[in-house]
């Protein structure tokens, strides 16, 4: 990591070394500096908490959070889990420090290129480093994804005090299987180093347990920034067995009339337009037609999904008890929000994992839900989890990029609602901001590509405005932009067992989302002027950004 190096972090100079970048010191006093609480949910969609939708969700904390604050309704992040992790931390471009894709998912003409590193790169400066050489004292728990080893843990970039789960995806409860998974064994690390997990450890309460610890040992007066990154409702779905039994019979419908209900709720919210219309839900199973025994392990999957969802806010909610008790709470902003749309991909049924779930778990209907099961959501329910939007995770439609964002505390307006187009690469600067930090990169690192929103959110407006200029992404060769109304979007993947007809590759689209926020009407025949200005703009941004992306090449996700 060069100069900021995980030796150089470990010796304590790293932060004397930014400082020498920055030609800035950190700021005096610290008591009146806002601490911050940045909290990530993992495959979470939309509309699965109810200051969002879900009604038959459980969320007091999140619904408190919200009515303190602002539910940011026009906020977007990658399509999958790791480069968003990479944009949040650090407000720079995920291609140009190290995640340019997903380390799962490189192709080999990717492999060992500048920006596809699979790890954080000598280019990234996290928020964590940032805020650490101001004076904050500085921690995280939960899922990392940005590096595996010591040398790219959170401890070397800038975290006092960290607790890890490394991979991108674990077992919630200790692993009992006879194999590692696909991905490797599961893999935690304590302040850089690796560490074992308690018996009787579930990663939601493990990682309030440890962030909660770290609080503690915050002295009065220093401002702290704290990272909560759960792996909750992440698959495997599992979840403590009085809290499944909570949900028991409230998914029985089935998927479409969740999605019903969940949007006749939003327009209630006066989170999207009333006469929303929505996308159509890909390859559907017939409800109706299922046998009984079908339609009650399908039910279990989203009762467990949602008994995740409730145990995270409770979490979130000792978290916010411990601030009070520190008296910090109101001197404390807090950040919600997912690192992509919901998860429809069933990896029981791939062929990468489901002979190693077939040998080491036991999915019986009785099972579902503990240690011992493992379980995805699969397309239906994240279709749910994201309508009115288009798809889910892993595409760059509005149904795998939209995440619900909660922001309260220090300079945001109350019960508020904002349309505004934001990305994940705005919340680094809005947080330096905040700490009087400059959010601009050292030298020598990727420029810090995101926008203050903290002038936005002291007056928020609930009227959807696109952004005015293009803002461009791309992962594993999907790509869309943004500009005012307009959203082009090409897809050239699809998760592994959808159907071709069911998703259109390899073409560019063009929506007006103003009128269209389920992406339904291509009009890429009508407007062909506006798609050629936004598929250059496409172009000259991955020139800029060192995209290597092959359309094509990933025509079934193996994830």
């Amino acid at each position: 990591m060069a100069a900021l190096g995980a030796t150089a972090l470990a010796s304590g100079v790293a932060g004397r070394a930014l400082a020498q970048a920055t030609g800035s010191a950190a700021p005096a006093g610290g008591a009146a500096r806002p601490n911050i609480l940045l909290i990530l949910a993992d495959d979470m969609g939309w509309s699965d908490i109810a200051p969002f939708g879900a009604a038959e969700i459980a969320t007091p904390t999140l619904d408190a959070l919200a009515a303190d604050g602002t539910r940011l309704t026009n906020f977007h992040v990658s399509p999958f889990c790791s480069p968003t992790r990479a944009m949040l931390l650090t407000g720079q471009d995920n291609h140009q420090i190290g995640l340019g894709n997903m380390i799962e998912l490189i192709a080999p003409e990717q492999k060992g290129q500048p920006g596809y590193e699979g790890h954080l790169n000598d280019r990234a400066v996290t928020i964590a480093q940032r805020l650490k050489e101001a004076g904050y004292r500085t921690m995280m728990a939960g899922k990392w994804h940005l590096g595996l080893d010591e040398a790219h843990s959170p401890a070397a970039w800038g975290f006092d005090r960290s607790f890890a789960m490394m991979r991108g995806e674990a077992n919630h409860y200790p692993y009992q299987g006879k194999a590692p998974s696909p991905d490797g064994p599961d893999l935690y690390r304590e302040d850089g180093k690796e560490t074992g997990l308690p018996a009787d450890f579930y990663s939601t309460d493990g990682f309030v347990g440890h962030l909660n610890a770290y609080l503690d040992e915050v002295p009065q007066g220093t401002p702290f920034f704290a990272y909560l990154a759960f792996t909750a409702p992440h698959s495997p779905l599992q979840a403590p067995a009085a809290l499944i039994a909570k949900y028991k019979g409230r998914y029985d419908a089935g998927p479409a009339a969740l999605a019903e209900a969940r949007m006749a709720r939003m327009k209630e919210l006066g989170l999207i337009p009333t006469d929303a219309k929505p996308h159509a839900m890909i390859e559907q199973k017939d409800w109706a037609a299922l046998p009984a025994e079908d339609r009650a392990a399908w039910s279990r999957r989203m009762e467990i999904y949602a008994a995740m969802i409730d145990s995270m806010d409770a979490g979130i909610g000792r978290v916010m008890d411990k601030l009070r008790e520190k008296g910090a709470a109101d001197n404390t902003l807090v950040v919600f929000l997912s690192d992509n749309g919901a998860a429809g991909a069933l990896r029981e049924g791939n062929p990468k994992w489901g002979p190693w779930i077939k040998d080491n778990f036991d999915n019986s209907l009785d099972n579902m839900g503990t240690g011992t099961s493992y379980l995805s959501t699969g397309s239906d329910w994240a279709q749910a989890s994201m309508a009115p939007f288009a798809l889910f995770k892993g595409f760059t439609t509005e149904g795998g990029t939209l995440s619900p964002v909660i922001m309260a505390g220090p300079g945001i307006a109350k019960g508020g609602i904002s349309g505004r187009f934001g990305e994940v690469k705005d919340i680094a600067p809005t947080l330096l901001t905040l700490a009087g930090v400059d959010p601009a990169a050292p030298a020598g690192k990727a420029p810090v590509t995101g926008a203050d929103m903290l002038p936005a959110l002291a007056r928020p407006d609930a009227t959807q405005v696109g952004p005015d200029r293009p803002m461009v992404m791309e992962l594993v060769g999907g790509r869309a932009v943004h500009k005012g109304d307009w959203k082009a979007v090409l897809i050239t993947s699809r998760p592994s067992g959808l159907k071709p007809e069911g998703v259109a590759t390899r073409k560019w689209q063009l929506y007006n989302l103003a009128n269209d926020p389920g992406e339904t009407t291509d009009l890429a025949a009508e407007q062909p002027q506006v798609l050629a200005e936004l598929a250059q703009a496409y172009d000259a941004w991955a020139k800029e950004n060192g995209v290597i992306s092959l359309p094509g090449m990933f025509e079934d996700i193996i994830r």
